[in-house]
Formats: C-alpha cells, sequence, structure tokens
C-alpha cells in the first residue's frame, strides 16, 4: 500500500472525507497520507491516519475497483486495468 492512491473516507476534519492522498509512509495501525486537497486550500498537507479511514483507488482514474493490481515497475502504483496504466 506504499505509494498508493487513497480516497479519504474517515477523517476528523469531515470537508476532507471525498479527498485524494499517497500513501508516503504506514505502520500496522496507521498511514501518513500526502493529500490533494479540495479547491482553496494549501497543496501536500500530510495527514495521518487509520487504516480504516482510507480506500485504496486506482492510481489512474481514482475509481474504486475491487481488483486493482500493481504495476509490475515502480510495485507502488495500483490500477484497475490496462488503460488506466498506460495513461500514467
Amino acid at each position: 500500500m506504499l505509494g498508493a492512491t487513497v480516497r479519504l473516507h474517515g477523517a476528523e476534519e469531515s470537508h476532507l472525507n471525498g479527498c485524494y492522498g499517497m500513501v508516503e509512509s504506514i505502520d500496522s495501525a496507521r498511514a501518513s497520507i500526502r493529500i490533494e486537497p479540495p479547491d482553496g486550500e494549501s497543496a501536500g498537507r500530510l495527514l495521518v491516519l487509520s487504516l480504516s479511514s482510507v480506500e485504496q483507488v486506482c492510481s489512474g482514474c481514482k475509481g474504486c475497483g475491487s481488483s486493482l493490481s500493481v504495476c509490475t515497475q515502480c510495485r507502488k502504483a495500483w490500477y484497475c486495468s490496462k488503460t488506466c496504466q498506460k495513461v500514467q
């Protein structure tokens, strides 16, 4: 999950729920997420959230996929299809 794109859904700051971010570090229960903030906020904010507060999504289309595959080259990005992988 390190380097994966995630969607926030359980952040204490509820206005951040639905935002996307990238996992920068992870331990057994928490992850540090560099978020892509909603319009009007400073970019690159780092949050530490429980793993239950994030949902892994496709790095290309950012859609939820029940069957995401890891990029065989970088081993950090996850994709739902070959089409999404080629876009990146």
